[in-house]
């Protein structure tokens, strides 16, 4: 199962902010119960974490009145090893390992409708009909939003 972060911004008149938090407590849902709001701060946005398949699947925990409101984002955390391979990458001196060896370079086919070019692709991602898949299990279209 993944996490992902599920966040639902509401009305920031008073009256409109009770009902959704009413419409999350009269649910039941243990997720939907446990959710944090912003609202005392000023910030009429609610936040869930939750464990669930799909992005589809966790988006269907929301209640059906703000499910098309609701912006649900996956979850990932890395570690040192992670980060300082990344960094070797795209950091100053990028391309070379800390032994003075190249890296190689990979080079993503276009997109299609794209002119061809020779630029590299980013460390960690491959292409596959379209989609951009980080090695950390987030896709992408061409336009950078999650699939």
């Amino acid at each position: 199962m993944s996490r992902f972060m599920i966040e639902l911004d509401h009305e920031a008149e008073t009256y409109a902010c009770a009902q959704a938090v009413q419409v999350f407590l009269a649910t039941g849902s243990h997720y939907l119960t446990k959710a944090d709001w912003g609202c005392l701060d000023g910030v009429h946005t609610a936040w869930l974490v939750v464990e669930a398949d799909t992005r589809e699947q966790a988006r269907s925990i929301v209640p059906p009145a703000f499910r098309a409101r609701a912006r649900v984002t996956a979850l990932n955390a890395f570690g040192m090893e992670e980060i300082e391979e990344i960094l070797s990458w795209h950091g100053p001196g990028a391309g070379r390992r800390k032994d003075g060896v190249n890296q190689p370079t990979v080079t993503a086919p276009p997109h299609p409708g794209q002119r061809q070019d020779s630029s590299p692709r980013p460390f960690g991602t491959s292409e596959v009909e379209g989609l951009t898949r980080s090695r950390f299990g987030t896709a992408s279209d061409r336009t950078g939003r999650p699939r």
